[in-house]
């Protein structure tokens, strides 16, 4: 079973969940690539984007700023122990 990981965000009076799933890590050097999954989704359940539908996962280096700072932060404390 894949990791994986909740976070909730508060924007203009919505909560927003985002579901994350780890598909692959890798690490080259210093810079640790995450391969993931991406959900987003309202509290009431009303998905609004989905990677997995899609079959579509998003790559991205850990720490690059190309995600919300949060979480990054998340899932390098989650996931980067896959990718050593």
């Amino acid at each position: 079973m894949a990791k994986s990981l909740n976070l909730l965000f508060l924007a203009s009076a919505a909560l927003i969940v985002f579901s994350f799933a780890l598909v692959s890590a890798k690490k080259s050097g210093d810079v640790k690539e995450l391969q993931i999954g991406v959900k987003g989704s309202l509290t009431d359940g009303t998905v609004f984007d989905s990677s997995f539908e899609r079959a579509d996962p998003i790559e991205f280096e850990l720490g690059s700023g190309q995600v919300i700072k949060e979480a990054s932060r998340e899932l390098a404390r989650r996931f980067h122990r896959d990718s050593n």
